[in-house]
């Protein structure tokens, strides 16, 4: 890991200090490491600010959301220097046994800066950078992911024409799905929750380019976040025993902006494709 000290984080030190501490007093991590712009490193993510990759035993969604209301009531938005602040909370066993298939995990470990670490477990020691590995495994996963992200796409039309509205809402979230899981084996090399939670992902990715922040925007009826919230109840829904019901321009309008998201998904990762390819 970097042992220089850049300007950015030098300016900032007390509060990356604090915000290290609370992290520890919520979660008992096993290692924290800062990287992206106050490390020295390219932002992975349009916002810049802070971005830590904190390891534990054990992750959840739950945890993390419970991370960050404990940062906001300790040290507010207000009272921070620099308002923007990325956590990544990924187990110790997932970074171990997938950096070698991760540029993200990969730059992290050669060029973060240790903030903590409970001496457990050392990732300090070089991995062999293997880019044609990188990006043959990342052009698999994702051609693999957008492959059947257009498939279930295409299935929900087709039961939108049928009047199947159930199949059209339960193909609609296994599009998402699998399009969300394209961009996220783009950027990340891996899947970082094992649970196919819509809202979950969507806090992964939704600041990994400006196209996929910018889809939706200044639309107060179907935002993002309502946008995979109400796929995902769609998808509860269409599973139970109940009678399914929903409004058929709604399920139209779900569609429309699915295929937003398609466009957006593909150009991604194209990008991040083209990218690995050069290194």
């Amino acid at each position: 890991m970097n042992t220089n000290v850049p300007t950015l984080l030098y300016n900032n030190a007390d509060e990356i200090k604090k915000i290290t501490n609370l992290i520890c007093d919520v979660l008992h991590p096993e290692m924290i490491v800062l990287f992206g712009q106050y490390a020295g490193m390219p932002p992975t993510n349009i916002l810049g600010g802070y971005e830590f990759l904190i390891l534990c035993r054990e992750t959840s969604p739950v945890l993390l959301r419970e991370l960050r209301h404990y940062i906001n009531l300790h040290l507010t938005m207000e009272e921070r220097q620099e308002k923007s602040l990325s956590l990544n909370l990924f187990s110790v066993d997932l970074v171990i046994h997938k950096s070698y298939l991760s540029y993200f995990l990969l730059t992290i470990r050669q060029q973060g800066i240790l903030l903590y670490t409970n001496n457990r477990y050392n990732l300090l020691e070089k991995i062999r950078f293997r880019p044609q590995r990188i990006y043959e495994h990342t052009l698999k996963q994702t051609a693999r992911c957008l492959s059947m992200g257009k498939a279930f796409l295409e299935n929900a039309r087709y039961n939108r024409e049928q009047k199947t509205w159930p199949l059209t809402a339960f193909h609609l979230y296994q599009a998402a799905v699998q399009l969300m899981q394209a961009i996220m084996f783009a950027h990340f090399g891996f899947i970082p929750n094992a649970s196919e939670d819509l809202l979950t992902f969507y806090s992964h990715i939704r600041y990994c380019s400006e196209e996929l922040n910018g889809l939706w925007d200044g639309d107060n009826n179907l935002s993002g976040w309502r946008f995979f919230s109400r796929l995902q109840q769609f998808h509860k829904q269409a599973l139970s025993s109940g009678e399914f019901y929903t409004s058929p321009v709604l399920l139209s309008d779900c569609l429309e902006r699915a295929h937003l998201l398609l466009l957006a998904a593909e150009n991604f990762c194209q990008e991040k494709l083209s990218f690995l390819k050069s290194l």
